[in-house]
């Protein structure tokens, strides 16, 4: 695989939203009849979308990543993330939320703000790619649904991977449960003429209505899975954490 797809692989990078509009309703007493006043609590009202300045301030910093890791320019998009977004098009349909990997998915509803910011530790990788995504939280919710990885039979396909063919390989992923609703997988990409492997390390968190999404590109089976798992925990965190002071 040649190291300027490499690069564009990275730049097609994975990536999120997140919370909950909750709608509580309280009852009266068994014995007497609601009071005219009542305590009931009110439903909370929809979180607002970010806005594209408190999504960039949302993704990951330079502090966040463990020490050896770089800001690379060139993987990062703070304009229009779908940019980095999407792995290519899978010669089976059912297989296709794989590589859309959520935001590129031409059936869910477009990100109100979007930002990539990516990581690196050599020129080659690995890359540690973190996006926000910002939607209403209905729109979060079904962009959620849209990238639900199929039951079975993607556990091999082939797609056309930035204009080459790949064999890619699909399997499930565990991170730790984060914002209302957590998605992952891992896909291995083997270029059907150079054969070399690429392995992408995904996650995706809704928080009410942002989504926060981590990629980890490797190349070579040069990876780092604990940067990865940690990167989808803060990530998630300070997406959270901006939803919350939307919110106020």
């Amino acid at each position: 695989m040649r190291p300027t797809l490499r690069r564009a692989a990275v730049a097609a990078l994975a990536s999120s939203s997140l919370l909950f509009a909750v709608a509580c309703s309280g009852s009266g007493s068994d014995d007497k009849p609601a009071d005219k006043k009542s305590t009931a609590a009110k439903p909370e009202p929809e979180a607002k979308p970010l806005t594209r300045s408190q999504a960039e301030a949302a993704a990951l910093e330079q502090k966040d990543v463990p020490s050896g890791w770089k800001f690379d320019k060139s993987m990062s998009d703070t304009q229009d993330g779908s940019t980095v977004f999407g792995l290519g098009t899978a010669d089976k349909k059912e297989c296709q939320p794989l590589l859309d990997q959520i935001i590129h998915s031409s059936g869910s509803p477009a990100a109100q703000a979007t930002v990539t910011k990516s990581y690196t530790k050599a020129d080659l990788g690995p890359f540690l790619s973190h996006g926000v995504f910002s939607y209403t939280t209905d729109d979060a919710k079904e962009a959620m649904k849209n990238a639900q990885p199929p039951a079975s039979g993607c556990a091999t396909f082939t797609a056309d991977f930035e204009g080459d063919k790949a064999t890619f390989k699909y399997s499930k992923l565990d991170v730790p449960a984060a914002g209302d609703e957590t998605l992952a997988w891992r896909l291995i990409a083997v270029d059907d003429d150079s054969g070399v492997p690429m392995q992408f390390d995904f996650a995706a968190a809704r928080v009410d209505s942002a989504l926060s999404v981590t990629l980890l590109t490797s190349v070579d089976n040069k990876t780092d899975i604990s940067a990865f798992k940690a990167g989808f925990a803060k990530g998630a965190e300070r997406v959270a954490a901006a939803v919350e002071a939307n919110a106020k």
